[in-house]
């Protein structure tokens, strides 16, 4: 699963998040942080976040992961649409996303969900070993 580490490094923001870590999410969700899932035989199969930025009334929307056997199901739609609703009753007027330039199905969902495409930049996102390209996404929540 993919996901967004809150963190930076030199050569840009490293990923993935300790999504496995239970203790490191429910961390993150005592501090505010709002995450949705889907659960499907006991488990979770898919996940994503709104990362807060509440000085600037902004939050990208991250930590997106399906398990590949249950991807094209609908659920990340769902996911962020619940995020978004998420965001609207704090009083948020505006999200955004970084979405690998390489996974269609992520960047699919949020031109789907009304997204703006905003560009890419090149080589700033380290995961694992490598550097990527990640597009910018946003839209307003009103």
């Amino acid at each position: 699963m993919r996901a967004n580490l809150k963190g930076s490094s030199e050569q840009g923001a490293e990923h993935p998040t300790p999504s496995g870590c239970p203790e490191y999410i429910a961390k993150d969700i005592a501090s505010g942080t709002p995450y949705r899932v889907v659960e499907a035989g006991g488990e979770i199969v898919s996940c994503a976040s709104a990362d807060l930025d509440r000085a600037a009334k902004t939050a990208e929307l991250t930590d997106c992961a399906t398990r590949p056997d249950q991807r094209g199901k609908g659920h990340m739609r769902a996911l962020l649409d619940g995020l978004m609703g998420d965001l609207k009753v704090r009083g948020y007027p505006t999200a955004f996303t970084l979405a690998r330039a390489t996974e269609p199905g992520i960047n699919i969902a949020f031109s789907r969900l009304g997204f703006d495409y905003r560009g890419r930049m090149i080589r700033s996102c380290r995961i694992g070993e490598g550097l990527e390209d990640m597009n910018v996404w946003s839209r307003h929540l009103s």
